[in-house]
This record gives structure tokens, sequence and C-alpha cells, in this order.
């Protein structure tokens, strides 16, 4: 993958070559032609222009400016070209750009950006020094220890680009007089990369083998078959439970079976939202196997998944097994008083709705009216509420023996005055 593209590539070149203005309209142009708003790329490559000595000195300026000015809003420390910088001010021969340097990143100076690209020297003049001042060097200390600390091969890497020895020693880090745009670079020479030594992974030398370790190599020793009584057990728990109960809605359940499903919730609580049985098979499974159906529940209580299945409850057809299941439920936990009245009132509706079948209706009323008094009894269910519901229900169904004498608890529980709990 390339550093660079070369839409940002001649945004750089367009930046560099910029005569009119100031250093901040350079450094405008310069980050609003940016892709997508990250200098850092462009940043590099215009460090690696810096360290190799590919720019003027009014590039340069330019160059430095724009590394400075992308990261201004940030901490100088944060800077991730700080080393960069710092080694620049330290090399270069112009003492105007070590002024620059100095002022503009280490000392943070704003004002540098009003310069005038026109009034920057184009030529290094070597005869004018710029002596560092004292207060550079503890700023420095304090940039260089900030700086992330390279280790192993990351500290060894090499440039791609190789410095031309032939050159001069004395000016070897002078700018050249020739512009970027003139000097006929090619993209490759821009592009940043590193070359990393490969780490030596040599073959291992076999250890000598010793006679005792032959035996373990050609044991002579042939022990007998033995019969593994755990094949073709199923391990998985999990799966052996979602078996079960997938069976449980087909077929009842031996005691054995329906004991291996409680003792599996009762091992792992959350095994019971990954078994595959939802609201919608709870009718099924109450009306196939309702000792299944009630540990299921049991399991589910705590959770907030189990109103849904409250819900689906209160509103299935009534049958023996559901009475059974929430019965069990009530003798096991609290059971919100909301869904309880509502399947009460439910089960009292659906016996008055059985007119047209009276021997299922007088069987089935006389199972509510137990159910009903049980409930009472047991202190589970408070009848104030659904009072008028339950009299209405023993009222039409007072010449069953069940039903009358959940009226006389009833007639009992209000004092024998006749009135119901609210007043009525």
């Amino acid at each position: 993958e390339d550093m660079i593209s070369n839409s940002e590539l001649e945004l750089l070149f367009e930046t560099l070559a910029q005569t009119d203005g100031s250093l901040d309209d350079c450094f405008g142009y310069f980050s609003k032609g940016l892709n997508n708003g990250d200098p850092f790329r462009p940043c590099c490559v215009l460090v690696n222009m810096l360290c190799h000595n590919m720019l003027n000195l009014t590039e340069r300026i330019i160059a430095e400016y724009c590394i400075i000015a992308s990261y201004r809003n940030e901490a100088s420390r944060v800077n991730p070209f700080t080393a960069n910088l710092l080694e620049t001010i330290e090399r270069c021969e112009s003492s105007y750009e070590k002024k620059f340097l100095y002022h503009a990143f280490i000392k943070g100076n704003e004002e540098f950006g009003k310069q005038k690209i026109k009034a920057i020297p184009t030529e290094t003049d070597t005869t004018d020094q710029f002596p560092l001042p004292e207060d550079y060097y503890p700023i420095r200390k304090s940039l260089y220890d900030s700086l992330p600390q390279l280790s192993g091969y990351k500290a060894i890497e090499l440039s791609r680009v190789i410095t031309d020895h032939n050159l001069d020693e004395n000016n070897k880090y002078t700018p050249p007089t020739l512009p970027l745009k003139d000097s006929k670079l090619d993209f490759p020479e821009l592009e940043v990369g590193i070359f990393q030594p490969d780490f030596l992974r040599p073959i291992p030398i076999p250890l000598e083998l010793k006679e005792e370790e032959l035996f373990w190599l050609n044991p002579g020793v042939l022990h007998d078959v033995m019969w593994d009584s755990n094949m073709c057990v199923n391990n998985d728990i999990k799966g052996y439970v979602k078996e079960l109960l997938q069976k449980g809605l087909k077929t009842s359940l031996s005691p054995q079976e329906i004991e291996s499903i409680r003792a599996a919730f009762n091992k792992d609580a959350k095994l019971v939202h990954h078994c595959d049985i939802t609201p919608d098979h709870l009718p099924l499974l109450i009306e196939i196997s309702p000792q299944v159906a009630t540990n299921l529940l049991i399991n589910v209580f705590p959770s907030p998944q189990i109103q849904e299945y409250f819900d689906k409850l209160a509103t299935m057809e009534l049958t023996l097994g559901s009475l059974e299941v929430v019965n069990h439920l009530c003798n096991k936990g609290d059971v919100p008083k909301e869904f309880l009245h509502l399947y009460v009132t439910n089960a009292t509706k659906h016996c008055e709705s059985l007119k047209r079948d009276p021997q299922r209706q007088k069987r089935e009323a006389r199972l509510v009216s137990v159910f009903i008094k049980s409930l009472i009894k047991n202190k589970h269910l408070s009848v104030k509420e659904i009072y008028l519901d339950i009299h209405a229900f023993t009222i039409e169904f007072i010449k069953i023996p069940e039903a009358n004498s959940l009226f006389k608890m009833l007639k009992q529980m209000d004092g024998g005055d006749g009135k119901s709990p609210t007043g009525n």
C-alpha cells in the first residue's frame, strides 16, 4: 500500500511551490486539500524530504511550518514528529531556519505564521549564526523524555533513501538551491518506508536419544482391550436437555427423564434460556408434560422473560395441566397477583362459556372451584379485587358441591352479612 496518494503528493508540490501570501495561507491551502483531514501521511513525506535534504530553504520553512501547525492545537510533546524537528534544529546550517524552528516549535510562537513567503531568504547564509538560548536544552530534554522508546528490531530500522556520501562533508546539510518541482524526483524517492533486519530462526539441533527413551518409542508390552463404559454416552448436557424437551412436546417423559431435566436446571440456572422452548411452546408442553413445564417456569422465574410465559399461561385454554402448573408455581414462589387475578378470572369465564357441553362444564367448574378454594386457603390469592367475578361464578354453579363450598367460604370471609369485601 502506498504511503501517500497521487492527489496528496500533488498537494504537497503545490503547497511547497507557493510564493504569495503568508505561512498561515500555505498551511490553510495544505490542510484544506487533505482527502480525509488526517495530515499524518503527508507530513511523513515532508519529514522524509527534510531529513534527506531535498528542499531549498523556502520550501523547508513551508514544510516545517505545515508539520508544526498540523498539530498546533495539541501539546507539542504529542506531535509525532517531535524527534525529527529537534534533530533538524540542531543540524541545520541556516541561522534563519534555526531561529524559525526555535520560536515557532520550541516556544510555540504563532506570530511566525504571518511571515510573508517572499520575505524568506532563498539561500542559506552561514555567516550569521543563531546560537540556541539556554532555555532550549531543558525543553529539549523534557520533549525527548516524553517520546516513546523504541526497542528491539524497531530501533535499528533503515530508511529506503540512501544519502549520497560523495557530497562535501561540510555542505551535506546545506539545502539545495534547486526548487523541488525542478529536481525531477520520482514517486518512489518520496515514499516513506523502512527495511527491517530478518529475525534469524536457526533449525533446532536434535537432542541425543537415551536408552530409556527407546522404551516409549517401541513399547514391548501389549495391554488387554478394555471396554469403555462411557462410550456413546452424551456428555453434552445442553444438547441432552434440549433433546428431552423436544421429546416432551410430543410424548410423556419417564420419571427418570423428568428428574434429569430438573437436575440439569438446578445445576445450571442459565441452561433454561438455551433450550429452544419459547412461550409459544408452553400450552403444548403443559398438555403433554406438566411437570416439565413446571420445572421450566420455576427456572425462568428470576428473569424478565417470565412475563411472556405468564401472559401465555393466563390466556391459554383452561386444562387440568394448566391448573396443576399454576398451583405448583404458587407453592414454589411469589406469583404476581396481576397474573393470578387474570388467570382466575379467565378460568371462571371459561366455565361459563361451556353451556353447550353440560358434562364438561360441570367437571371443569368443579376443578376451578377446588383450585380457587386451595389458593384462598393457602393465602396465595386475595379475593378482594376479583370478589365479584368469583361470587358470580359460585352463584351460577351453586348446585355443584365444590362451588357451593367455595360460596360458603366467601360468605364466612364476609362475616356472614352478605356483603362483599369490596363494600358492595
